[in-house]
C-alpha cells in the first residue's frame, strides 16, 4: 500500500517554523510605529533687551532658565522657523533658505537640518544620527570693503539625540555674524 503525501507538506511546515520564529525575535519597544510628528527647528537669538520675547515655543520658561545661567542674555526673539513632518521608524529632513538675514541682492543662506532612524524609546523620540547645516553667502561690498565677508558655514552633527515630545530642545549655539548675541539652535517635536 502506498502513501502519497502532497510535496507542499514539507514546505508548509517549513514557511511556519520560520514565520514563528521571526516574529518572536522582531519584538522591539517601539509603540505606535509610523507615529507622526512635526519637528519645528528654530533659531533663537539671545539679546539685551529684557522685554524681547518674539515667538517663542511653548515651555520655553524652562530652557530660559538654564540658559540665562550659561549665556549673559536678557531677553530672546525667534529669528528663523523651519518646519517638516517625520514619522517613527522613518526619518525628518529639511533643505531650504532663510529669508530672515539675507539683504537685497545678497543671496540667501542655505539651512540644512535631517533626522534620521527615528524611534520612540521611554516615551523620547530617539535620532540615530542628526545634524544641522547653515551657509551664510559671502558678500562684497564695493563702495565699503571693510563690510565684505566670505562665505560662512555652521554645522552641528549629532549621534544618538533624544528629544521629549512637544518640549524645545537646544541642540547648540551658534555666533552668526550680523546678529547681536548668540543664537540657539532649537529643535520641537510637536504631537499634531
Amino acid at each position: 500500500m502506498k502513501i502519497r503525501t502532497s510535496p507542499f507538506r514539507p514546505l508548509a511546515v517549513c514557511v511556519a517554523a520560520i514565520l514563528i520564529a521571526s516574529s518572536a525575535f522582531g519584538q522591539a519597544t517601539l509603540t505606535k510605529p509610523g507615529e507622526s510628528y512635526n519637528f519645528v527647528l528654530q533659531l533663537i537669538a539671545g539679546g539685551q533687551g529684557s522685554s524681547v520675547k518674539d515667538k517663542l515655543p511653548a515651555g520655553w520658561d524652562k530652557v530660559e532658565k538654564q540658559l540665562r545661567s550659561t549665556f549673559s542674555v536678557k531677553g530672546f526673539e525667534t529669528i528663523g522657523t523651519f518646519a517638516v513632518r517625520g514619522t517613527v521608524g522613518g526619518s525628518a529632513g529639511y533643505d531650504g533658505h532663510w529669508e530672515g538675514l539675507s539683504k537685497k541682492g545678497k543671496g540667501s543662506p542655505v539651512v540644512r537640518f535631517s533626522l534620521s532612524a527615528l524611534s520612540l524609546e521611554d516615551g523620547k523620540l530617539v535620532a540615530k544620527n542628526g545634524s544641522f547645516y547653515l551657509g551664510t553667502p559671502a558678500t562684497i561690498d564695493v563702495q565699503q570693503p571693510a563690510n565684505a565677508r566670505d562665505e560662512q558655514v555652521y554645522k552641528i552633527t549629532l549621534y544618538s539625540v533624544a528629544i521629549e515630545p512637544n518640549t524645545p530642545t537646544v541642540l547648540g549655539s551658534l555666533q552668526i555674524e550680523g546678529v547681536e548675541g548668540p543664537v540657539f539652535v532649537v529643535l520641537t517635536a510637536k504631537t499634531p
